[in-house]
């Protein structure tokens, strides 16, 4: 479907989905009215961005007129958000983006092609070995590196008696 990359595409969905709600807003309280002209330049602005990047939108979407409200906006953004969304949800149903440490491709991890047998060949004898032939000594504790707890009777109200 596109072009965008997952983090552009985000950041036009949360922007259409702040128009929707700004747009709920509006229409419940009248706050912020004067805002439905920048919502609508937004809006149509999203739409030409999404075009030129080649994103079919099917024809579903076109352009709002200079003279929409800002109910027709927020309907318009929020239903767009929502089509994008279905984008990035299929997006992130593909194959997973996989990292471990600095190896950023599939061909880097042929260096790790042996590793799980590495592993299971030497783990018995990692497992025998005394902490003093790792270097891996164990501090010894002293009495400022623990904390004594000691058990302390709190008072509790009587709430058996009458206050009379």
């Amino acid at each position: 479907m596109s072009t965008l990359n997952d983090v552009e595409l985000r950041r036009i969905v949360r922007l259409l989905k702040k128009i929707a709600e700004m747009a709920e807003q509006t229409s419940l309280t009248g706050a912020l009215s004067g805002g439905a002209i920048d919502a609508l330049e937004r809006y149509n602005l999203i739409l030409t961005n999404l075009e030129n990047k080649g994103i079919d939108l099917g024809g579903m979407f076109p352009p709002l007129p200079a003279n929409a409200s800002f109910d027709r906006v927020g309907v318009a953004a929020n239903l767009l958000a929502a089509y994008l969304k279905e984008e990035e949800e299929e997006r992130s149903l593909g194959a997973p983006n996989i990292v471990i440490g600095n190896l950023g491709s599939v061909s880097d991890l042929e260096k790790l092609k042996d590793l799980g047998k590495m592993i299971e060949e030497n783990f018995p004898e990692w497992m025998r070995r005394k902490p003093a032939e790792t270097g891996n000594t164990p501090t010894d504790k002293t009495e400022a590196d623990t904390v004594k707890v000691e058990e302390q009777s709190i008072p509790m109200p009587d709430f058996t008696r009458s206050n009379a």
